[in-house]
């Protein structure tokens, strides 16, 4: 079965197959179609946006540029300048549209202002949305999920949520950018096609998660699941942190004093332990209850942490039986994706 994608409506969205499943073909216009269930591609489009407007009012410093730039061939192993080039070509993106990504990215907020209608998309927010999907992991991303409810739909059937299936329509005829603009047929069968993967997807806790299998999936590694009650306090310097530990557990100190003292907050938060970094999960399920870790770097901030509670995982708790059957889920797309998944273009 093929997508029966035509050219698309915009330079933004490269023509042809991103990726097979089996026999189905996924274009990159049925992964930014698929967006519109999620809102994933109106954010991308609105992110675009917003960082156009702010590229064309202010500037960014060189040194920031060049942070971003070196993190971004960091994350993708592009050692080398010709490495850069080359994943760029394979694109078609030019090193302006890459550095242009790199300025909007940087100054992007997460409050964006919706495009203007009566504007309408030009050639520069086209050229500047199809790097942005590109170097924002878009296709790679979202792609990925779309593929999943591509591959659920080969384990179940389920029927369209006729309510998903007209938001999605009704977003498509009023999204100013119109990627689908006279594509009225093409939108509509495609719509219904992903609205069908989608269900299936939907669907498959209703198979794969009973209560025995997410019990077991629990059992098999506590540690992953077990939830934490912690205590934290971000503060300027790993020095600052080290006074705030000091303060803690040799002075007694009040956690609120601490981080007065410190000009922060504390913060309250429940976690799986699963959800934690590789280093900082042992670190806390082996601390002494109440007493404070640290210095800990998290990010960009230097951090102490108290542990108040530990507690087994239990499927009574909503965020626990919603983590196993994610899990579970992820764990049956992924054993039927075996051998039946092939990328056929650059994502």
């Amino acid at each position: 079965m093929t997508s029966g994608a035509a050219q698309s409506g915009t330079h933004a969205i490269p023509d042809g197959v991103l990726v097979t499943v089996g026999d189905t073909e996924i274009s990159y216009d049925d992964v930014a179609l698929a967006g519109y269930f999620t809102g994933d591609w109106g954010a991308l489009v609105q992110r675009c946006a917003d960082g156009l407007r702010r590229d064309a009012a202010t500037s960014v410093p060189a040194e920031d540029l060049r942070a971003a730039a070196e993190r971004f061939r960091r994350q993708r192993r592009l050692a080398s300048s010709h490495d850069l080039h080359a994943w760029l070509d394979e694109r078609d993106l030019s090193f302006a549209d890459w550095e242009g990504y790199l300025r909007r990215d940087h100054l992007s907020s997460d409050s964006t202002t919706p495009l203007d209608a009566a504007a309408g998309p030009d050639s520069d927010f086209a050229s500047a949305l199809r790097a942005d999907a590109f170097c924002a992991d878009f296709w790679s991303a979202f792609g990925a999920r779309v593929v999943s409810w591509a591959v659920a739909a080969t384990l179940s059937a389920s029927d369209a949520d006729e309510d998903d299936l007209a938001r999605v329509r009704d977003a498509v005829a009023n999204d100013p950018v119109a990627p689908f603009a006279g594509r009225d047929e093409w939108v509509a069968e495609r719509t219904a096609v992903l609205a069908r993967w989608l269900a299936a997807y939907q669907s498959l806790d209703e198979i794969v998660a009973n209560d025995d299998a997410l019990a077991a999936t629990l059992n098999d590694d506590w540690s992953k699941w077990s939830v934490l009650s912690i205590d934290s306090c971000a503060v300027a310097s790993e020095s600052a942190a080290r006074e705030a530990i000091a303060c803690s557990n040799d002075d007694n100190m009040e956690l609120e004093e601490i981080a007065r003292r410190a000009h922060s907050s504390i913060e309250h938060r429940r976690v799986r332990s699963g959800d934690l970094t590789d280093g900082l999960a042992p670190l806390l399920l082996s601390a002494p209850l109440g007493e404070a870790v640290g210095p800990l770097r998290l990010g960009a901030e230097w951090s102490v942490v108290w542990v108040r509670e530990r507690a087994a995982a239990s499927l009574e708790d909503p965020t626990v039986r919603a983590h196993a059957t994610a899990t579970l889920v992820d764990a049956a797309v992924a054993n039927a994706s075996k051998g039946l998944v092939t990328w056929r273009a650059p994502r």
